[in-house]
């Protein structure tokens, strides 16, 4: 891949993967660091990149990875990464914010795996073979966990109905 190619393709990726970084540590500096990281390791594999299926895919996968590996050096320093909320930091809140704040709040107390496909899926937008690109996970599984967290987050939901 050329620069220019790299230039054209990946570079603008860069909102995305920001977008989904900020999922694993709600810090707009450390996003930037592990965005960077992502960016050096795909220059690093321009020669090979065109031998993946999705650019998209990949990119996404070393972010998560990125985010993972960073979040457990700063563990090992007793750090707290990962807030309460999902939230993202451009958005500003408006009338249905306390609705939107339980749904959030519902989503972020899912399991890894199914907070993990419900935001790429539900939230994001990507479709089940980009999800199975990025986590290299299996179609029907990623289904059945997106289905368990629906599920779940409904029954969070209902919580809160029966509570008003």
């Amino acid at each position: 891949m050329t620069e220019q190619q790299f230039v054209k393709d990946i570079i603008p990726l860069n909102e995305r993967l920001s977008r989904y970084a900020w999922y694993y540590l709600k810090n707009k500096d450390d996003v930037y660091d592990v965005i960077q990281e992502v960016y050096i390791k795909l220059w690093r594999m321009k020669d090979t990149l065109e031998k993946y299926q999705s650019s998209l895919a990949l990119a996404l996968r070393i972010t998560r990875n990125q985010c993972l590996d960073f979040v457990r050096k700063r563990s090992k320093s007793h750090e707290l990464l990962i807030g309460d909320s999902i939230s993202d930091p451009e958005v500003v809140s408006d009338n249905r914010s306390e609705v939107f704040e339980y749904i959030k709040k519902a989503v972020n107390k899912l399991s890894g795996v199914q907070k993990e496909v419900m935001i790429l899926k539900d939230i994001e937008g990507y479709d089940y073979n980009e999800i199975s690109g990025i986590l290299d996970m299996d179609i029907n599984t990623i289904r059945v966990n997106i289905s368990r967290a629906r599920k779940k987050v409904r029954e969070m939901l209902k919580d809160l109905e029966c509570c008003r």
